[in-house]
């Protein structure tokens, strides 16, 4: 886990990471409590 107090730049591929386990998260939710 980062550390707040050292802060680093972005980095692309942390970024695509975060958001593809962010979309299979969303992707599960929906499928086991559809709207």
């Amino acid at each position: 886990m980062a550390d707040a107090k050292t802060p680093q730049p972005l980095d692309p591929h942390e970024l695509v990471k975060w958001l593809t386990a962010l979309r299979r998260a969303l992707q599960a939710t929906a499928k086991s409590a559809p709207l």
